[in-house]
């Protein structure tokens, strides 16, 4: 994009992709996620630093992601249609605690 540039940006899902919902039957307690990959990505349970290159890898097979709600649905819109791998997870940490130095 060059600077002064008009830039248009369209944010309707992509022609012929489907909704992805549903519920869990025990929800965890925490933020839990429910990511969407394709087939060959690594896991976000697999990441074992936060090194750019892994960030990189599992966001170029990520296909969709959403929190659960409490009452264990959730949605992911804009999906094509495909093969994947849904990995639902709980992220239990306390952010008033985490210490950023």
């Amino acid at each position: 994009i060059e600077e002064g540039a008009e830039v248009e940006l369209d944010f309707s899902p992509p022609p012929g992709s489907v909704e992805v919902t549903g519920q869990l039957t025990a929800p965890a307690e925490g933020l839990t996620m429910a990511v969407l990959r394709r087939e060959g990505g690594p896991s976000p349970l697999e990441m074992t630093s936060m090194s750019l290159m892994e960030q990189m890898e599992l966001a170029r097979h990520m296909v969709g992601q959403a929190i659960v709600s409490q009452d264990g649905s959730f949605q992911i819109d804009g999906v094509p249609p495909g093969t994947y791998t849904m990995d639902v997870f709980s992220l239990n940490f306390d952010p008033s605690s985490m210490d950023m130095e």
